[in-house]
């Protein structure tokens, strides 16, 4: 079997048509014509997954997030990506990953997540389309949760303490742009989203009435990608100033 055998498997369970326009899928590194003995799967393709890869002696690594979100203008090892490219390389592993394709797929990872929480009678909500079989299909779930009485009416407990710290992040971010601030200050307030769900915060952000000056820190590059305005920190001092732009041409951090 060979890489591109395992892609189109992988395309019948989360078609690419199904992806995020922003995303990045599919075969990012490697020949679709290497043989494949060996996978690791993994959920980030980080550079300790790869070597992680190499010593296992697998061919192929496939993860959910992409080992590529944006084209780099180059590949050194200056930098994480550079270095986990230029890893894989010289081993000889092809990198292959499913992402907002796979959540938004039916039997994918949102379906999978509502069925392990217990939620029943899960649906597609604000479905983007159908797949082959009529079966509807986007990023969101929704359903009823059978194990609280009240399901949705169930009290909040004080501070949010019978909410996940994910759940209270949501939360917290839902009131603040309900509010609409002058000024909004978000720290790390992403580090519970996935991808998909930051990038539609980000949108919500940018459209909303009266245009907030908004502060973001985060660790996400895809999070402020669009500030009008980065300072990137390393070790506690400002290493760089710019538009995401400028600093992919200046700042090696």
């Amino acid at each position: 079997m060979n890489v591109q055998e395992i892609v189109d498997f992988l395309e019948t369970i989360a078609p690419r048509a199904m992806k995020y326009d922003w995303d990045n899928v599919g075969l990012l590194c490697g020949s679709a014509k290497q043989e494949v003995h060996k996978i690791l799967v993994a959920l980030d393709p980080f550079e300790n997954v790869c070597r992680e890869a190499a010593e296992k002696g697998a061919d192929l690594l496939v993860t959910h997030h992409p080992l590529i979100f944006h084209a780099p203008k180059s590949v050194t090892d200056e930098t994480d990506v550079g270095r986990s490219i230029l890893f894989l390389a010289r081993h000889g592993i092809c990198a292959v990953n499913a992402h907002t394709n796979l959540d938004c797929a039916p039997g994918g990872v949102n379906d999978v997540l509502a069925e392990t929480l217990g939620l029943s009678g899960i649906r597609v909500l604000s479905p983007m389309g159908e797949d082959s079989q009529g079966r509807p299909w986007g990023l969101l779930r929704g359903g009823l949760v059978e194990e609280k009485p009240l399901g949705l009416d169930e009290p909040v407990s004080q501070g949010g303490k019978n909410f996940s710290g994910g759940q209270r992040q949501r939360l917290t971010i839902a009131r603040a742009l309900v509010r609409k601030p002058e000024i909004l200050i978000l720290d790390d307030s992403a580090s519970a989203l996935d991808f998909a769900t930051d990038a539609r915060l980000r949108k919500a952000i940018r459209e909303m009435e009266g245009g907030p000056t908004v502060f973001i820190v985060s660790q996400r590059a895809s999070s402020i990608r669009y500030a009008d305005k980065i300072i990137v920190l390393d070790d506690g001092e400002a290493v760089g100033v710019g538009t995401h732009e400028e600093l992919l041409d200046s700042c090696q951090v």
